[in-house]
């Protein structure tokens, strides 16, 4: 897997998870994917997109995003709704991520 940083803000009805990842000619790690959500209430947040640049596909950064995220709900108890198709598969590929899951 390569090595990257996940990021996180939010706002009262967003948030946004962003990864920093190293390019070759660039001092420092540079955007390269993110995931957002959008908070439906106190306690649950829909993830909207998860994407990360070509040159990071196959990284595992993609799947590094929303174990951030899963995580991260776990931490302050909230459910997850995964409508972005990419986050939809990352549950059915982790049946470990269903404590989390809005049923």
């Amino acid at each position: 897997m390569a090595a990257f940083e996940i990021l996180f803000s939010e706002s009262d009805t967003k948030g946004l998870f962003s990864l920093y990842a190293s390019k070759e000619g660039h001092d420092r790690p540079v955007k390269s994917g993110e995931m957002n959500f959008s908070k439906a209430g106190d306690n649950i947040w829909i993830l909207d997109h998860v994407g990360v640049d070509d040159v990071m596909k196959g990284t595992g950064a993609a799947a590094a995003l929303v174990k951030r995220g899963v995580e991260m709900a776990r931490e302050r108890g909230v459910k997850i709704i995964p409508h972005c198709s990419y986050a939809k598969v990352q549950f059915q590929r982790h049946p470990d991520y269903g404590d989390v899951l809005q049923g």
